[in-house]
């Protein structure tokens, strides 16, 4: 059997190792580069700027789903819960097309020069609707997904092709 004072003796270098172990971890911590950004950051200088607002987009009765830009950044698309998908100059706010009736739309997609909208939700639809001129017409309706819309996206340097998710745990590649 092992007598307590035994255990005592052969803790206390073990003990004193480990001391002497984090000792050498914290000096070598206080040398790291990143000690003194961590400093820095601890001494409350001051933060970057704070975000500025620079528009907003009007239009929907009630909730927001989905907004995404279109790839010249000249026009925003936003599905919203009243069944509507509208087509707005992000600095004005203005609708440039008329709203397009989406009763299910919880994701959108503009193509590169915002000329191609797609839409889809909980219907399991993706439409493409031609957005250049005074009145929206529908070009294509892709079924094939056996679960809501989630994302859409026109691949960028190709908007022929739509990539889209769902809720079925697939992602299909389109040609539009």
């Amino acid at each position: 059997m092992t007598s307590v004072t035994g255990v005592q003796t052969c803790a206390l270098p073990i003990s004193r190792s480990l001391e002497s172990l984090q000792s050498e971890l914290r000096a070598h911590q206080d040398r790291s580069p990143d000690a003194a950004k961590l400093a820095a950051a601890g001494a409350g200088l001051p933060a970057k700027a704070a975000p500025q607002l620079r528009s907003v987009i009007k239009g929907h009765e009630r909730k927001v789903y989905c907004v995404q830009w279109s790839g010249d950044s000249s026009r925003i698309a936003s599905a919203g819960q009243e069944g509507c998908v509208l087509v707005s100059d992000p600095l004005s706010g203005m609708k440039t097309s008329a709203p397009i009736k989406a009763s299910f739309a919880m994701s959108t997609a503009l193509n590169q020069d915002a000329k191609l909208l797609a839409h889809g939700g909980m219907d399991n639809t993706v439409t493409i609707t031609d957005i250049v001129g005074a009145s929206p017409t529908t070009r294509k309706q892709c079924s094939g997904h056996d679960g809501y819309i989630s994302a859409l996206r026109f691949v960028p340097g190709h908007d022929s092709q739509l990539l889209s998710a769902s809720g079925d745990g697939k992602a299909k590649l389109w040609d539009v």
